[in-house]
């Protein structure tokens, strides 16, 4: 009687294990697209944030160089 009910359960859990598996395959999928989605975005905003840091330092620099020669114009009259 127990030789007969032990391959059944094996069998219940195998396919339970298939069932399990094939629900979680599209959970998986979602997950790796969520944190591939984040950290795409967060490299995006890492590198505006960078582009955006030079942009600005540049223009300072660009500014103040105008101001030296704009002071050293006004010194000259």
């Amino acid at each position: 009687m127990f030789k007969d009910q032990a391959p059944n359960k094996v069998q219940s859990h195998t396919s339970l294990n298939l069932l399990a598996n094939f629900l979680m395959a599209p959970l998986r999928l979602v997950s790796v697209l969520v944190s591939s989605s984040f950290c795409l975005l967060t490299v995006l905003l890492s590198s505006s944030f960078c582009l955006l840091t030079v942009l600005l330092s540049s223009s300072f620099v660009l500014l103040s160089s105008l101001f030296v020669l704009l002071s050293s114009l006004l010194l000259r009259l």
